[in-house]
């Protein structure tokens, strides 16, 4: 009995494997889409962002993008054209940012145009 309970110890231990396996294939796959779209370092962190959230807000991009220098943020603001560039280069790849107005961006596939 003790060889199947190993078995399962060891079957779960390569499940665990293959999911940071996964994902950190998925990393590299985001660093080279970056990398083929001439993502800034600003760009291609408001990109992950995005990614993994369904709607994210104005002040989530400044936390993900300032929280370094809490002393001195830029004008809000700045995430326009953030956003305003980067749409321009994802648009290239299938992708669009959807504004969700009054609340903030979410990526989408495919061009969805402006405010919803």
């Amino acid at each position: 009995m003790s060889g199947c309970l190993v078995s399962l110890e060891e079957m779960e231990e390569l499940r665990e494997r293959n999911r940071q396996l996964e994902a950190a294939l998925a990393g590299l796959a985001d660093t080279a889409l970056a990398m083929d779209l001439g993502l800034t370092p600003v760009e291609y962190t408001i990109f992950r962002v995005l990614k993994t959230h369904r709607v994210v807000s104005r002040e989530a991009l400044m936390t993900a993008l300032y929280s370094g220098r809490p002393q001195d943020p830029p004008d809000p603001k700045v995430i326009d054209v953030f956003i305003c560039k980067l749409r321009k280069k994802l648009a290239a790849h299938g992708f669009d940012i959807a504004s969700q107005w009054g609340t903030g961006w979410r990526l989408v596939r495919g061009p969805e145009g402006g405010a919803q």
